[in-house]
């Protein structure tokens, strides 16, 4: 079984969601680089090798996209992204685009030796760039901290999965209904 749980819906999501809050407790799931190798196969579909330095920034890489994805999601002033990634030997243009006479940003990476940290840069923006948002959710269970996509019609999507936090949840407002009605 893996220890990592593929309840994002984004492989960006994913990553952020190696490590993991359950009220005071960290749940880090990226121990050793044989877990991210082992993170990389199975979720990212790539077979890489990581560094001891490679392994430093990609927990590095992953504390800057929560810290993202929770600002956006609390409404709080988002971080200067281009600052924090220059560490990643990385750096943006932006070319015309023809059909829509506007700007589009093109993401281009100095260091081609991280693959993965490259692959998930990317990602990060494609994601970015392709989604509303807003649908960028965090789990309401308090205990939980888990990042997703909500991609339900409604856009009504609270837990990070209906089998732990939503069942969770549903069986807490039961037992606080049937134990009122006593």
């Amino acid at each position: 079984m893996s220890p990592f749980l593929k309840l994002g819906g984004r492989p960006v999501l994913d990553f952020c969601n190696t490590i993991i809050w359950h009220g005071e407790t960290c749940d880090e799931r990226l121990l050793t680089t044989e877990d991210v190798s082992f993170f990389a196969k199975n979720f990212l579909d790539l077979d890489l090798k990581n560094s001891k330095k490679q392994f430093k920034d990609i927990k590095k890489l992953r504390e800057l996209f929560r810290n993202f994805f929770l600002s956006h999601i609390n409404d709080l002033p988002l971080s200067n992204l281009k600052k924090q990634l220059s560490d990643f030997f990385f750096e943006y243009h932006f070319t015309m685009g023809f059909e829509t006479n506007s700007l589009k940003p093109r993401w281009i990476l100095k260091d081609k030796n991280g693959d993965l940290i490259e692959f998930l840069i990317l990602d990060f923006f494609n994601f970015l760039d392709s989604v509303d948002m807003k649908r960028v959710k965090k789990c309401i269970n308090p205990n939980c901290s888990i990042l997703f996509y909500d991609s339900s019609k409604n856009k009504k999507r609270s837990w990070c999965s209906m089998q732990s936090c939503g069942n969770l949840s549903k069986a807490r407002a039961f037992y606080k209904r049937s134990k009122k009605s006593i």
